[in-house]
């Protein structure tokens, strides 16, 4: 899937991308460089983010309503207005 110019698909770099606004529901980005990216008003629910660099990104306003988030580094992500919801995993899952 290419997106504002950028592939989106597992362990991609997209470090500083400005995908702001974009319908990233259910996508698989799992172990994907997204530090630094400008993720505002992104819809990234049920998405896979897990084990995906997520440091300094901009979060505001997105949606990340049962996103898959294990092992997602958040260090000084902003998350002002984020909607988080929980995806409560299945005990098969664990």
């Amino acid at each position: 899937m290419i997106v504002n110019g950028y592939t989106i698909e597992p362990n991609a770099n997209l470090a500083s991308a400005d995908l702001s606004h974009a319908n990233l529901v259910d996508v698989d980005l799992s172990g994907a460089n997204l530090s630094g990216a400008n993720l505002t008003q992104t819809k990234l629910s049920y998405a896979d983010l897990t084990g995906a660099n997520l440091s300094h990104a901009n979060l505001c306003n997105a949606n990340l309503r049962k996103a898959h988030m294990r092992n997602a580094n958040l260090t000084d992500a902003d998350l002002t207005g984020a909607i988080l919801e929980a995806h409560k995993p299945d005990w098969r899952e664990t």
